[in-house]
């Protein structure tokens, strides 16, 4: 697989569609040595995607950061 400049490769790809609005999708996890990064992107549409912090010894533990996605907005874009 390709470096995707994460330091990595890219083991996995996903694509989901959601055709009704207000789905709640669920938390993805990993812990380590299994541990991967997770990229977001919204194609067509507006998704609020939100990342928490539950690693009790952080010091940002349960704070968490949300960002509105669309493609008109091209937040997903930035790495």
């Amino acid at each position: 697989m390709s470096d995707f400049g994460t330091g990595g490769s890219i083991a996995q790809i996903n694509y989901t569609l959601t055709r009704e609005k207000g789905t709640i999708r669920g938390m993805h996890y990993q812990r380590p040595p299994h541990d991967e990064a997770k990229f977001v992107s919204c194609l067509e549409g507006v998704i609020f995607d939100v990342a928490i912090d539950i690693r009790p010894d952080s010091p940002t533990y349960l704070q968490c950061y949300g960002e509105i996605l669309s493609a008109e907005n091209a937040r997903s874009n930035r790495v």
